[in-house]
Order: C-alpha cells, then structure tokens, then sequence
C-alpha cells in the first residue's frame, strides 16, 4: 500500500459487525462524546470562555514558576468567598470543557495549563480550588510529572490522578 498520509484503516472482523451485533460498551463512549459536543454547541458562551481562559493559561505558563501555583493556592485558601448556589454544577461544567476543549486548541493545552484555566474560571465564581503537582515513577524509572485541579475533594481537571503521589497542593484535598 502507498503511503498517502493517511492512516492506514485495517478491518477487523468486529468491525465488519452490524450495529445489532456492537455491544454497548463498544459504542458508549462515542455516543458519550457526540452528547457532550452537542450540548457545548448549545451554549457558545461557555466554549468561548473555555478557549479564553486556556488561551490566557498558557500565556501565563511562560512566567510561571513553582513558587506562583504554591502562591494561587494559598491565596485561594485563604480566600474570604461565597460559593455560588450552583457551584457544584459550575465545577462540573469547567470539568468537562476544559479537556474537552484542550484537545481541540491549536497550541500545547496539557495538565498543568488545563488546571490554571480551570482555577481561575472557578475563581471567578468565587470557587476556591487548589492545583496539585505531582510525580509517578515506573518500574522502568520514567519520572512522570502531573497537574491537577481539585475543588471541593472532587478532581475537575487531570483525569485519573492514582498513581501520582500529591508534591504540591494542601494536605487533604486530594488523595496523597
């Protein structure tokens, strides 16, 4: 076959299957995913401010240093704030449109700028968060280094966070 640039699409024998003989959990998440990009269409404004506060997340990205997360988290502690009456539902919001809308972006959107736009989008509701750091090494000695955001004990950005061990962030919001 000729390398055209394209992927090369092999068939399987489950993909020749009708759509009777597809089991569920084949096609749950596609069909997770459209429902998740059709009810973002139905609310421009939040893509909108999902893309600005990436945007502006990795704009700040270039003078961060350590010490300012460890500063975003103190301040956000330390925070005198009224929590929306629908901060769970707000939280629950940014935690599926920032990396849904990461993926999309035309410039490096990773753990630790999906995590600074999350915070500062939560902050704007007066939602205090708080940005973890954190390290995993492998069997193979591969030092991993990973950010995520934690509101209210639940994890809004970073995905599944198990395996890291918790540098950086206040003691018992999330797991260490």
């Amino acid at each position: 076959m000729a390398n055209t640039g394209q992927p090369d699409h092999t068939t399987k024998a489950s993909d020749n299957a009708s759509p009777a003989e597809i089991s569920p959990a084949r096609t749950a998440p596609l069909q997770s995913d459209r429902m998740r990009y059709r009810h973002l269409l139905r609310h421009p404004v939040w893509i909108l401010r999902g893309l600005i506060e990436l945007a502006r997340a990795r704009i700040a990205l270039r003078s961060l240093r350590a010490s300012d997360i460890a500063a975003f988290n103190t301040q956000s502690a330390q925070a005198e704030r009224e929590t929306a009456p629908d901060a769970e539902r707000i939280a629950a919001r940014v935690a599926l449109i920032i990396p849904l809308l990461a993926r999309f972006v035309p410039w490096r959107s990773d753990c630790v700028v999906q995590a600074i736009g999350a915070r500062r989008w939560l902050a704007a509701y007066g939602l205090s968060s708080t940005i973890h750091v954190g390290f995993d090494r492998s069997e193979e000695s591969i030092f991993e280094a990973h950010a995520w955001l934690v509101y209210d004990g639940a994890v809004v950005t970073g995905g599944e966070i198990e395996r890291f061990r918790s540098l950086m962030g206040h003691e018992g919001a999330a797991r260490d």
